[in-house]
């Protein structure tokens, strides 16, 4: 009995050994053909092939063809399977029917040939928007493009939402805080005070505002805040073209501008208009108590103010094209502007002592107006290396004004 236990563990041992040394020595059968691209007849390197189970669809091996369209898939048990033939590009091939058996363990399927799959596509349109604000190594550049909302107000109603800059209800201008900056237009500076020339310039005539608040020596910075260049627009084509905007709004507010461009290969002429009027009114409340030396002292105001400004101006340029690389430019600019500011206040005093009211009146009158004129010169020459560039100006202005101012108090 022992030994019939032996002899079986033993007999066992063997037939597993057997069976172990035949499936890792087993070779399977091999299915092998060439890919190829209907245009020509030229191989097609790393084609997917992908055999199946006809059975149940699933998966049992995989290759690739190589850089002559040559692929096989080898240790196959028999069975019947079907392959797909793909590409990146091109219809994918069916193959069905593919039986591996004792008698035909390898098959060869000869020459697939793949036909390019084109696709038409009708009324494709690519369209790309320029961001309203983006950021250059050493600018925030402003494009007014997608701003209609601020179209009918001046170069300050673009910036009143711009990173960095401030904008206090009288419309005063602050760069990182500071009052103190440069404006240029079109890189070229401005006989105007730097407020004023971001008041006077309608939104509608900029193409884009640069802010530089690390300016280099190219721009020679008279601010310490950095520097606002505001980019006026120019028509790219050729012959006469034109704009004309108009607005308005309530409070007494209006304005318009027209710009006319005639262009041809080698030099432009542009001349524009524009006028503008604003008007901003309010009202002012204030009450005040003092405690001293246990009295009180009390003064109350109420009453109502107004500001704004109306002007205008014309500029005009002529630009020539003096070689691939040269440009010469003369433009000039004429403005007026008239400032108002006005104010109705009635005031009232009295203290815990004595009761009895103090009550007078305020009125005041200012009046700020002025006129200039700007001419500027600009010669470019661009060098072949990018960014490498060669600018001279000059420049020459005038400005006047008078300012008037009337107070009035009486009980």
């Amino acid at each position: 009995m022992k030994k019939l236990f032996i002899y079986t563990v033993l007999m066992i041992f063997l037939l597993s050994t057997l069976v172990a040394q035949d499936r890792s020595g087993f070779q399977g059968g091999t299915i092998s053909g060439k890919v190829l691209n209907s245009e020509g007849n030229t191989p097609v390197e790393y084609a997917n092939i992908i055999l199946f189970k006809q059975a149940d669809s699933s998966q049992v091996t995989g290759t690739i063809s190589d850089k002559e369209g040559n692929f096989q898939l080898t240790k196959i048990f028999p069975g019947k399977y079907y392959i797909y033939v793909q590409f990146m590009g091109f219809a994918k091939q069916t193959i069905d029917n593919v039986e591996i058996s004792k008698g035909a363990m390898q098959i060869d399927l000869g020459e697939i040939v793949l036909v390019a799959d084109a696709i038409n596509l009708d009324n494709v349109v690519v369209e790309g928007q320029r961001p309203t604000l983006s950021y250059d190594i050493d600018k925030k550049v402003i494009n007014l493009a997608d701003l209609p909302s601020v179209i009918s107000g001046t170069a300050i109603d673009v910036l009143e939402n711009v990173p960095s800059i401030t904008v206090d209800i009288e419309g005063n201008v602050s760069l990182r805080g500071s009052g103190s900056f440069q404006v240029l237009i079109d890189g070229r500076p401005t006989i105007l005070e730097s407020q004023e020339a971001l008041e006077q310039l309608p939104a509608s005539s900029i193409d884009r505002i640069e802010i530089i608040t690390n300016p280099s020596a190219k721009y020679d910075p008279s601010g310490t805040a950095g520097v606002i260049n505001v980019i006026l627009k120019k028509d790219q084509n050729t012959g006469i073209s034109g704009v004309v905007n108009l607005n308005g709004g309530l409070n007494d507010k209006y304005g318009g501008d027209v710009l006319g461009v005639y262009k041809n290969s080698w030099y432009s002429i542009t001349l524009g208009f524009d006028y503008n009027k604003r008007y901003m009114p309010g009202n002012r409340e204030e009450e005040s108590m003092t405690t001293f030396n246990s009295n009180q002292y009390y003064y109350d105001s109420n009453g109502d103010f107004g500001f704004g400004f109306d002007g205008g101006g014309i500029r005009a340029g002529v630009d020539f094209t003096l070689g691939e690389n040269d440009f010469l430019g003369f433009n000039a600019r004429i403005r007026s502007r008239d400032m108002n500011r006005s104010g109705n206040n009635q005031y009232s005093e009295w203290t815990s002592i004595d009761p009895t009211k103090i009550n007078y009146l305020s009125k005041s009158q200012s009046i700020n107006d002025h006129n200039s004129f700007n001419i500027n010169t600009n010669y470019q020459h661009k060098f072949n290396d990018s960014g490498h560039e060669l600018q001279a100006n000059f420049s020459v202005g005038h400005r006047e004004g008078n300012e008037e101012s009337i107070t009035e108090l009486w009980e």
